[in-house]
C-alpha cells in the first residue's frame, strides 16, 4: 500500500545566454496536462520563486499521483518575469512521463523573449 499522498518532480530551470539578471525577478514552473488540444492545459502543479539570484533554479513540484493518467501527455514549462515583463520562457515542449520513477532532475531550458 502506498502511504505517500504526493509525488514529486524535480526540475532544474536555466537559460544558455551569459546574461545576469538584474534586480528581483519572478521564476515560475508549471506542470500541466496538455492531452486535449481543444481546451486550455489542466494545471497539475506549479511553483514560483521571487529572487535576485541567477540561473540555474531548482524546483520540486509536488502533485497528487491520482491526477495522473499514463495515457495522457504532461508538459513542464517555465518563465522568468521582471516588473511584469516576460524575459525568458520555454519555447519548445518539455514533456515528462510521470508513470516512470525520476532518477535525476528534469532540465528545462528557456529562451530569451523579445518584448518591447
Amino acid at each position: 500500500m502506498n502511504t505517500e499522498k504526493f509525488a514529486y518532480l524535480d526540475v532544474d530551470v536555466l537559460y544558455r545566454e551569459r546574461i545576469a539578471l538584474n534586480g528581483e525577478h519572478l521564476v515560475s514552473v508549471h506542470l500541466d496536462d496538455v492531452s486535449r488540444l481543444d481546451v486550455l492545459p489542466r494545471p497539475i502543479a506549479s511553483q514560483s520563486l521571487l529572487t535576485d539570484q541567477s540561473v540555474p533554479f531548482s524546483f520540486r513540484l509536488r502533485f497528487d499521483p491520482c491526477m495522473i493518467d499514463p495515457r495522457f501527455t504532461y508538459r513542464v514549462s517555465a518563465r522568468i518575469e521582471h516588473e511584469g515583463r516576460l524575459l525568458y520562457g520555454t519555447t519548445v515542449a518539455h514533456d515528462v512521463d510521470l508513470s516512470q520513477r525520476q532518477t535525476q532532475p528534469m532540465t528545462v531550458i528557456m529562451q530569451r523573449i523579445n518584448s518591447n
